[in-house]
This record gives structure tokens, sequence and C-alpha cells, in this order.
């Protein structure tokens, strides 16, 4: 994904350059993922393309309005990483500058405070809302995304989503504004099953050096 449109290009081992990826013009793509040896790309409409060569195809339908809680949202795509190879869309909600006082847009500021995933059906491109990994976590971050069975791992959660702050947009908002107590920060372990978005923070203190979070958990 390159340039400020976000469109797609393509390269392979011993290339020189790199190749736009055609029927891609109109939409702008927030996330790629590699699953069972096939490319997808998601857009901001949250319509799937697979990608084949140089051409990008449609592979879903956009998300129905009817499981979609709101549509201020950043998308990741995450496979499931067992044997059936699921292809899921997580949707996190309050990754948008918004005002700490409605009415006052002097002071923005930015937060996380849900999630919704999805399991997509590409052969019948039907959505159905998932709330149980089962075993599985979720581990979100700008550069990939990947789901792990944490069932032996005693300092992990299951299913929950571990989340960084990758936001870019308003976390340099708030660093030239000075809102210290919000850029960068956006971090914590979501737990998806009980839906009552209750979060386990992960803060750094105030006097931290980091500029900015990890883009990817490992």
């Amino acid at each position: 994904i390159y340039g400020g449109t976000a469109k797609l290009a393509r390269a392979k081992p011993g290339d020189e350059a790199w190749t736009k990826v055609n029927n891609t013009e109109h939409s702008s793509f927030g996330d790629v993922i590699c699953n069972r040896d096939q490319y997808y790309a998601i857009n901001g409409d949250t319509e799937i393309f697979a990608i084949d060569g140089d051409v990008a195809r449609s592979a879903s339908a956009p998300l129905p309005d009817g499981l979609r809680r709101q549509k201020q949202e950043c998308l990741y795509l995450v496979g499931s990483e067992d044997s059936d190879r699921k292809l899921w869309v997580v949707s996190r909600e309050g990754v948008d500058l918004r005002p700490v006082h409605p009415g006052n847009e002097d002071v923005l500021h930015y937060g996380t405070y849900g999630f919704q995933v999805f399991e997509v059906y590409l052969g019948t491109k039907r959505w159905k809302e998932i709330k149980n990994l089962a075993n599985r976590s979720i581990f979100l971050g700008h550069n990939s995304s990947l789901s792990l069975d944490v069932s032996s791992k005693p300092r992990c959660k299951t299913n929950c989503i571990y989340f960084t702050d990758d936001y870019g947009e308003g976390y340099w908002y708030m660093h030239e504004e000075e809102h210290t107590e919000f850029g960068g920060k956006d971090m914590g372990i979501y737990n998806l099953q009980d839906g009552t978005n209750l979060f386990s923070e992960i803060r750094y203190p105030k006097s931290s050096f980091i500029l900015i979070s990890p883009a990817c958990l490992n």
C-alpha cells in the first residue's frame, strides 16, 4: 500500500521496480494479507479484493450496514491461522479525532473503545460477526496482524484483541498540540466475548521518551 491515496503495487524477488495493481483506481486500501496463498486487500468501503498478478478483482460484497455499528473505523485483515485458514476482518472503533467536550472543537482526542470481528465467506460473499475466538487471540498493528492459539501461554488471555496505537494522524496532532496524555498511548487488551468494552489499558508514563508505540506486536 503506497502513497497518500493508499493504492496497491506489487513486486517479487528480482524485480527492479514495483508494478501498480490495476482496477484499484477508485479505492483507497487499508490492509493487505496473504491467506491460503492468495493476496487480499480491503478498501475503505469494506470491499475485499483478490490480487492476481497486476489485477485486483472484487472478492466480497461490502460489509452490510445491518452488521456494522459505525462507519468511522480502522479495518484489519487477519487469518485464523488454523487448519481452516478463515479470513477475518477486524473493525476498530474510536480511531478518529473527536472533541474531548462535545460541541467544542478546540481540543480533540482519540482512543479505541470497541471492536467487531467478522468472518468473510468469499465464495458466497457473506459476512458473519463472531464473538468467540475459542483459544485464540488477535494481535493488531499497522504493519501486520495475526491470530495465535494462546491456550498454552499463561500470560496471554484467550479470546482477546491485543492492540497498539497505530493512528499516525491523531498521534502527530496530539504531539504538536502537546496533549501528551493521548498521543501514542492508545494500547490495550480488549475482551471480545463479554462485549462490554472493558479494557486492560497499557500506558507509557508521561515522561516516556518513546515518541510512538510499535506498529506491530511480536
